[in-house]
């Protein structure tokens, strides 16, 4: 604190975390950021003074089998504070801080999975069960920046003490390759009195927000972080209250798929007799495959293939028309 300054209380505590940093590397997890700490105290000689003060935040997460591969998203969370006057050292206050970390790390891969199956030679009973899948996540980040200026009679040209800012999203459309928000900046101002004393005045100020983000569109799924990069409050020469407020958006697309995937497999005693044969004429309906027909008449997708000729067995014409060889038990 200031050396004129003993400290007889401290009146408000604010704090947030900034500068937010993640690495990773083989089974571990280094986290970096700032914890900004803003105070409101009050000397013993009755005034109102304020500080502000960054301390360093860093640390090791262990994590079986991350690596730098892997999509890291990390939260963090302030539990406990401690805030008191510094017995050590005159003019200063004593802050602890314990500070919550939560790691959650996802990997992109690709799977085989056995949605369906069937066998021309043998008799098989099997279950299905229906599972929900995330096909795609990824995240973007952009700067809001918020800028105004507001005429308020109550602080004239006072000094203000504190800001508390709290954004707030009241309307997500999510677009092609955009998504706008609208949303409210929420302000809880602190400032001196004409009669020596300090009040309060809240406010809000709406504003709109354009994300580009290619790829979105109004099916996805949209997660929003909105995080304070940087704030200032200024009183002008002409009274006016030069507002400037950077929002930091980080939106999280993710896109989920049911499928069915094969659960349990029993097969019958009773084998299929693929000796025992016939030809079967089939015209190619829509949203048919190879996979599908040779289901259908118990046959195989490469038998059909051979029979007919065809090179790109993902490729068949509605109306094609189809030699099916057709076993029978």
């Amino acid at each position: 604190l200031d050396n004129i300054d003993n400290l007889a209380e401290i009146m408000k505590a604010s704090l947030r975390i900034t500068n937010k940093e993640t690495k990773i590397s083989y089974n571990k997890v280094l986290v970096k950021a700032d914890l900004q700490i803003k105070l409101l105290y009050l000397t013993e000689d009755n005034r109102i003074n304020s500080i502000e003060g960054n301390i360093p935040v860093m640390g090791f997460i262990d994590m079986q089998n991350i690596n730098e591969d892997n999509i890291c998203n990390v939260k963090y969370e302030i539990k406990n504070l401690i805030l008191k006057p510094n017995s050590i050292e005159e003019h200063s206050i004593y802050v602890e801080a314990e500070i919550q970390v939560y790691c959650e790390a996802l990997e992109n891969r690709e799977l085989d999975i056995i949605q369906d199956l069937y066998s021309p030679t043998k008799n098989l009973n099997f279950s299905k069960k229906r599972i929900k899948t995330i096909n795609k996540k990824e995240s973007m980040q952009n700067v809001c920046n918020i800028r105004e200026k507001q005429i308020i009679d109550e602080i004239g040209d006072n000094k203000i003490y504190d800001v508390e800012v709290n954004p707030i999203i009241t309307n997500q459309n999510v677009l092609t390759d955009r998504i706008v928000y609208e949303g409210e900046l929420g302000l809880s101002l602190v400032f001196s009195s004409d009669l020596d004393g300090i009040e309060t005045k809240s406010m809000t100020i709406p504003f709109t927000f354009n994300m580009d983000f290619p790829g979105v569109n109004s099916e996805a799924n949209i997660d929003t972080l909105i995080e304070i990069t940087n704030q200032n409050f200024i009183v002008m020469p002409d009274k006016s209250l030069d507002i400037k407020v950077d929002l930091q958006f980080t939106s999280t697309l993710s896109q989920s798929t049911n499928i069915n995937i094969i659960d349990n497999i029993e097969e019958n005693n009773k084998e299929l007799n693929k000796e025992r044969y016939s030809m079967v004429i089939y015209f190619v309906k829509p949203n048919d495959t190879l996979w599908k027909i040779a289901k259908r008449f118990g046959s195989t997708v490469d038998d059909i293939a051979k029979v007919n000729d065809i090179t790109d067995t993902d490729n068949i014409q509605i109306e094609q028309q189809l030699f099916i060889p057709r076993y029978h038990e």
